[in-house]
């Protein structure tokens, strides 16, 4: 797979959220706002501002193991939040969402670019991906769908930014391009513009070598999945060594953490292919209805 451009992610392993570039240190501190979500109860929720030039991880909340499995969306995704060392006047909001299997991590490079120039970065992780796996993969958790990865993703953003920082820039890469461009087309006054690296799901232009190979690595990976497990965590491992995945290189984010990327990093590609054979189901009954009332396409 072709990879956003920069340093490999977590290139300072004494802080691995540390992004490439900034100075200070890391803090956790809560969302900005009290949120509602439809599972749950109200959860009020303050914020405390950040230094410039320092970044802070969002933490969604310090709960039980009974707790977190109720992970019902809306829900506030741990982010990194980076503050621009020097504000500037005509400074953005940039949201960076990453792709498979990597972690807001993978922005460090593009981070330090954009804070040096004034702008203001929030790199939200995909659900089920770290630093979201822990809660995230518990038993019983459900999968994530992209469209409640869309609705978390807004639900972070609304509780990172004030009225006057919107609409924000997307930054995204891979199956984060399908969240970006799903968000950006059913909540466009959050979004000003979107910048898209290597667009997951994106299969037009491929000749026919291409797509049988994008079929095997994705039917790999969805067997992973179904199999789970150590086998199914080796699996997805064994093909992001093969793709040359930065998190697995030293310094990297799996490779501090064993070397081993968890199987259900992998739900974008089933929720992929069940949007596939669903669109594929209804265009059929479609057809076949028309067909059935002497009707024509």
């Amino acid at each position: 797979k072709r990879r956003a451009r920069g340093q490999p992610e977590g290139s300072n392993p004494r802080r691995v959220w540390m992004p490439a570039g900034v100075v200070g240190t890391f803090a956790f501190h809560p969302p900005a706002r009290t949120l509602q979500t439809r599972a749950r109860g109200a959860v009020s929720l303050a914020r405390r501002p950040l230094a410039r030039g320092k970044i802070g991880v969002v933490s969604s909340a310090n709960a039980s193991s009974e707790k977190m499995k109720d992970l019902s969306p809306p829900r506030v995704l741990p982010a990194v939040v980076t503050e621009p060392s020097s504000p500037s006047p005509k400074g953005l909001t940039c949201v960076l969402i990453h792709g498979w299997p990597d972690s807001p991590l993978m922005w460090s490079s593009q981070v330090a670019a954009l804070t040096d120039a004034g702008h203001r970065c929030i790199a939200i992780p995909l659900p089920c991906y770290y630093p979201d796996d822990t809660a995230a993969n518990l038993r019983g958790v459900t999968l994530p769908t992209f469209d409640t990865a869309v609705e978390d993703t807004v639900v972070t953003i609304e509780s990172l930014t004030t009225r006057h920082e919107h609409p924000v820039v997307l930054v995204c890469h891979d199956w984060g391009c399908v969240v970006g461009y799903r968000l950006q087309r059913k909540h466009p006054r959050l979004v000003r513009a979107v910048c898209a690296l290597d667009v997951g799901a994106d299969v037009a232009g491929l000749t026919a070598k291409e797509r049988t190979f994008v079929a095997a690595y994705q039917g790999w990976l969805l067997a992973a999945l179904a199999i789970g497990g150590d086998v199914g965590d080796w699996m997805t491992t064994r093909f992001a060594r093969l793709s040359n995945a930065p998190s697995l290189r030293p310094g990297g984010l799996d490779f501090e953490r064993g070397g081993t990327i968890p199987h259900r990093r992998n739900w974008p590609y089933l929720r992929f292919w069940q949007e596939q054979l669903a669109r594929a189901r209804r265009k059929g009954e479609d057809v076949g209805g028309s067909a059935g009332r002497g009707g024509r396409r």
